[in-house]
């Protein structure tokens, strides 16, 4: 709010505060899906919050610190509430710019209550550091991040955990006065196709021992969905769909490796619980720039998916195939690989560290999990590289058939081969022979 002289809050002649017009942020387009953002507002706590969940190199950062002959226990205090860093490369601070730009329309589309038919979005909230899917810790701030809407709309929380896909009845809590309903904290089989229909048309919603109530689209609420482990769902009408919104880890749960950091080690006191007045004054200012800003928007922000999409193929390869593939591929960059000898070299690797879900793995499995290690490494792959083996004969019982000197009896086979060559290599010559092959 506007201050008088003595710092009292200035009203008008009807006894209401005056906004203060002064804007909190100033946002630029600085390249293809980059934006830069400058700050003028250093003691809005939402803010700060969300600087704090962008900091997505914020470990790059201390170790740096560290590095210059600082105290590590100095960077958090000397560091809070900085989007930008003097340890981090321009690429590092540009990236986590856009991250804090992304939330900001995020927060501005759920508040625009029209639902426009060129933009049936749902944001989705995740995590941006690369862990296995079965350390999926949560704490991260998500949950934070979206109860600040509790405070100005209408919202229903559903149990992402629960079995609410079965359940007839689960938008029954759900009314035309609704602005959003949440789906918090879903299970990892959790599909996004579920939701297609209601965020394009008119909701339906069962309510027990009450006739069916159709809700119009203009009416129904727009539809949030967070969760703790890596996107599964990469068709193309999801994509266009979703909404990605992530966080850095610098807030996290205590674990085996680290500490419980939250916001209270930041701040000193609860957001929201703990406020006076002049922070929810300062919240809803945040929020009304939030809106200007997404509806001066032409196109959709979403937060930078490097670690994101590292996420998901660190989730489609599995760490047995990961372990496997980390001590099998890179030996062989640049090199055609039998893809039969492959695939039986990782069934015996299976078998050996009583990998029980990789010893049947089929051949459409290998594939993509290959692909996805390739991915994740920064590999280039070629497939259906046909090549003439000499493949050993074999008898009924699985032996090698020889002749009557003991050598192998063999048969001139057309095999299909698979080569991967790292990004940063120089290529490699693809005329090899037959007896270079693996």
């Amino acid at each position: 709010c506007k201050k008088n002289a003595d710092g009292s809050n200035e009203v008008d002649a009807y006894g209401n505060y005056i906004p203060e017009k002064k804007p909190y942020f100033s946002i630029s387009n600085i390249g293809e899906d980059l934006y830069g953002i400058k700050l003028e507002e250093k003691n809005c706590d939402y803010l700060n919050f969300l600087i704090q969940t962008s900091r997505v190199h914020w470990e790059i950062e201390r170790a740096e610190f560290i590095a210059r002959g600082y105290k590590e226990e100095d960077f958090f205090e000397k560091t809070k509430f900085k989007i930008r860093s003097e340890y981090l490369t321009e690429e590092q601070n540009n990236e986590q710019e856009t991250h804090l730009v992304n939330k900001i329309f995020t927060i501005g589309y759920l508040l625009h209550r029209f639902k426009d038919s060129s933009r049936p979005w749902v944001p989705y909230g995740v995590d941006n550091a690369v862990t296995e899917d079965k350390v999926a810790e949560g704490g991260s701030g998500k949950g934070l991040f979206m109860s600040v809407f509790s405070y100005v709309m209408s919202v229903v929380v559903i149990n992402g955990k629960s079995d609410f896909e079965k359940d007839r009845f689960w938008l029954e809590n759900v009314t035309k006065h609704t602005d959003l309903i949440l789906l918090d904290d879903v299970k990892r089989s959790f599909d996004l196709q579920f939701l297609y229909s209601i965020t394009t048309g008119n909701m339906e919603k069962d309510t027990k021992n009450v006739s069916k109530e159709i809700i119009s689209k203009k009416d129904s609420p727009k539809l949030a969905v967070l969760s703790n482990y890596a996107l599964r769902d990469m068709q193309g009408s999801s994509i266009r769909r979703r909404l990605l919104f992530s966080f850095s880890d610098i807030y996290h749960s205590k674990s085996e490796t680290r500490e419980e950091r939250n916001p209270v080690h930041d701040f000193g006191y609860n957001l929201f619980d703990d406020w006076q007045d002049p922070q929810w004054f300062k919240l809803i200012n945040m929020l009304c720039q939030c809106t200007t800003y997404y509806l001066g928007c032409k196109y959709k922000i979403e937060a930078p998916d490097n670690n994101i999409m590292r996420r998901v193929w660190l989730s489609e390869m599995g760490e047995q195939f990961k372990d496997w593939a980390d001590s099998y591929y890179p030996d062989l960059s640049g090199i055609p690989i039998a893809k039969y000898v492959a695939e039986e070299t990782v069934k015996n690797f299976a078998v050996r560290n009583n990998y029980a879900f990789l010893k049947g793995i089929a051949p459409q499995a290998f594939k993509k999990k290959t692909e996805a290690w390739a991915k994740y490494n920064g590999y280039d792959i070629e497939d259906r590289i046909m090549k003439n083996l000499d493949i050993p004969v074999l008898d009924d019982r699985g032996n090698f058939k020889t002749d009557v000197h003991g050598n192998k009896i063999t048969e001139r086979k057309t095999k299909e081969h698979i080569k991967l060559t790292k990004k940063s290599e120089n290529d490699i010559d693809d005329e090899i022979t037959d007896d270079d092959d693996f």
